[in-house]
């Protein structure tokens, strides 16, 4: 219980979209960045809740799930469930991070780690969107981005991130 409920490492997150980065954000729509480990168990909640973001959510959002893959191993270590169930999730895509380098840019060091963009590129939220490791169900991170998405302003912009570090590359797994 006391694991479920120990956030993992973060860093401070830049205030607007990174110019280093490769991928791409739509001016004028909101964009989403999740750095997602894909062999962490903790992952799957933050895919669960970030779909049910994308449902509720009254305007379009569109994102990417960036999914670590080390050098040296191949897409297979990517390719899993995981990268499965965040390509079902409508306007994201997922995306294989080399070494995790489009997660450091965005200074995201754990898995789960939502970035939320407006349409001028501006950092509006950072943070989890899962109350615990594994956790589904609300959150002050997903009420959080609900109230940005809704009515454009939240009370809460930063929220601690539940799961694995994104450098662990040690992980199990998962099929």
């Amino acid at each position: 219980m006391e694991f479920e409920r120990n956030p993992g490492e973060e860093r401070s997150a830049g205030t607007e979209w990174p110019r280093a980065s490769t991928l791409s954000r739509l001016p004028g729509q909101t964009t989403v960045v999740l750095a997602a480990h894909p062999q962490c168990p903790c992952t799957q909640a933050s895919l669960d809740e970030l779909a049910d973001l994308v449902m509720k959510s009254p305007v379009p959002i569109r994102g990417y799930v960036l999914f670590l893959r080390p050098s040296g191993l191949d897409s297979s270590w990517v390719h899993t469930v995981l990268w499965e169930q965040a390509r079902k999730i409508p306007g994201f895509l997922p995306i294989e991070d080399l070494d995790g380098r489009e997660a450091d840019i965005f200074r995201a060091t754990t898995s789960g780690h939502v970035l939320c963009f407006d349409g001028l590129g501006s950092l509006r939220f950072s943070g989890g969107i899962t109350s615990a490791r594994g956790t589904r169900g609300e959150s002050a991170g997903k009420a959080s981005l609900l109230s940005l998405l809704a009515q454009g302003t939240t009370s809460v912009s930063r929220t601690p991130v539940f799961g694995c570090p994104l450098e662990d590359h040690e992980r199990q797994v998962i099929r």
